[in-house]
């Protein structure tokens, strides 16, 4: 079934922790979902000049609210009930950023009211992916 592609955006603010030296800095955090692209959720950290992008599935995201999820590129973990943490490292660096949990829920509720979970293979438009494998 084809639907309209609906785009969805919500900005928060975060936490961007760098160590090894425990700098902090208040950053916007940038969250977009595509129904296009109905099993990831893009990430942006807006740092000064510098935007970091993280493509994640909806899932992995989804999971990290309650447990430890990811692996060594990427890990999201609760802290608290209150706040999730996003395990980024970049290069040598480790890079923390918290948000609060409460704002990646409403994010992910909005999400799921576009595209429930188990439905997003119904987004893609299978005939032309198909097409594309044919030479």
């Amino acid at each position: 079934m084809k639907r309209n592609n609906v785009r969805l955006h919500c900005q928060v603010t975060g936490v961007l922790i760098s160590t090894p030296c425990g700098h902090t800095v208040p950053v916007r955090v940038h969250f977009r979902y595509n129904q296009a692209d109905a099993y990831a959720v893009t990430v942006e950290i807006h740092a000064d000049t510098h935007v970091q992008t993280w493509r994640l599935d909806r899932d992995l995201l989804t999971l990290g609210l309650s447990q430890p999820s990811g692996s060594q590129t990427l890990r999201i973990r609760p802290l608290t009930l209150d706040w999730t943490l996003l395990d980024l490292p970049e290069g040598t660096e480790v890079r923390l950023l918290l948000i609060a949990s409460s704002d990646i829920r409403v994010f992910l509720g909005r999400t799921l009211r576009i595209v429930a979970l188990g439905d997003e293979g119904d987004t893609i438009d299978w005939d032309t992916e198909l097409q594309g494998l044919v030479p």
